[in-house]
C-alpha cells in the first residue's frame, strides 16, 4: 500500500488544505495570505516586470487555478527554493475509475505548474504549451493530499523546458507521475485580445501587455 494521508473531501466551491500546523482555505476569488509570502528576491521582480504567479483578476475562470470556475480545481501556486509549487485534493468528482483519479486532471495539473516556470526565468511572461510529455508512475488515489512541483529547465529566445512531479504532499518521495514539456511565450495579439475582454488582466501579464 502507497502511505498517504487520509483527508477529508469537499464537493463544494471552496477549498481547502491541512499540511502539519499549517491550515489554509481557498474561497472563490480569495487566495491564502500566506501564499504571497514569497522571497524578497521574487517580490521585488514581481514589482518591476513579473508576471502575477495567480490571477487575481476579474477572469479567473481557469480549470486549474481559477478561483471564480466553479468547476475547477481551485490551485494556488507559491514559490519555494526556486521552484512553483502548489498543494491541493482532488475531489469526488474528479475520479475516473472507482477511487482513482482521472489521468487528464493529472496532466492538467502538471501542465499549469511546469507553464508557471516561466516566471522563474530571464523571460517572466504567460506561456502556451508546445509539447507535454507524461510518465504515470502509479494510480493517484483518491482522497489524498498531493502536490505539484516544477523547475525550470533550459531557455532558448520565446522558448522555455520546464519539468515536474506529482507527490504526496506529506512525503515527496512518493511520486505518483513525472512530466516534461516545452512552453512558449504568448504571441502579443493573443496578450492583446485577453486584455481588451479583461482589462484586470494587465497587472496580471505584466511585461507582455
Amino acid at each position: 500500500m502507497i502511505p498517504g494521508i487520509v483527508a477529508k473531501t469537499d464537493a463544494g466551491v471552496n477549498s481547502s488544505c491541512q499540511v502539519g500546523t499549517l491550515q489554509c482555505q481557498a474561497a472563490p476569488g480569495k487566495m491564502p495570505a500566506y501564499l504571497f509570502a514569497e522571497s524578497s528576491r521574487h517580490i521585488e521582480k514581481r514589482e518591476s516586470r513579473y508576471m502575477e504567479l495567480n490571477d487575481t483578476t476579474d477572469y479567473q475562470r481557469c480549470f486549474v487555478c481559477g478561483q471564480r470556475n466553479p468547476f475547477g480545481l481551485h490551485l494556488v501556486f507559491r514559490i519555494e527554493d526556486d521552484t512553483i509549487v502548489a498543494d491541493f485534493q482532488p475531489r469526488e468528482e474528479h475520479q475516473g475509475f472507482p477511487g482513482v483519479i482521472h489521468g487528464g486532471i493529472v496532466a492538467a495539473v502538471l501542465d499549469e505548474a511546469l507553464g508557471r516556470t516561466a516566471m522563474l526565468g530571464s523571460h517572466p511572461e504567460w506561456t502556451m504549451t508546445g509539447r507535454l510529455e507524461l510518465r504515470y508512475r502509479h494510480f493517484v488515489p483518491y482522497g489524498l493530499l498531493l502536490r505539484v512541483r516544477a523547475s525550470l529547465g533550459a531557455e532558448r529566445g520565446r522558448m522555455h523546458q520546464a519539468s515536474g512531479t506529482l507527490t504526496l504532499t506529506n512525503d515527496e518521495s512518493v511520486v505518483y507521475a513525472k512530466a516534461q514539456g516545452t512552453f512558449m511565450l504568448l504571441p502579443p495579439e493573443t496578450v492583446d485580445m485577453i486584455v481588451k475582454q479583461y482589462p484586470e488582466s494587465r497587472k496580471f501579464f505584466g511585461n507582455s501587455c
